[in-house]
């Protein structure tokens, strides 16, 4: 099986943002060639928004807005 790396991405959790630690990671392609893995602020896994802090704000703010566009159907 192999790995889809458009579809890898770098999620760092911490509370404290001041003293976040930017690490760089990266993956061997098939033919041996490293490819960068981008960083993101947050990330759908299993159907879940999940943020860099934990808030869950944005699974809030995504359910918020289905439930106000089936209430103006």
């Amino acid at each position: 099986m192999s790995l889809n790396i458009s579809e890898c991405n770098v999620l760092t959790i911490n509370k404290n943002k001041s003293h976040k630690q930017i690490h760089s990671y990266s993956v061997c392609n098939a033919d041996g060639s490293k490819i960068a893995l981008d960083r993101v602020d947050s990330i759908k896994d299993l159907g879940v928004l999940v943020d860099d802090s934990l808030s869950f704000s944005d699974r809030i703010y995504e359910k918020i807005k289905l439930a106000n566009m089936m209430m103006h159907y």
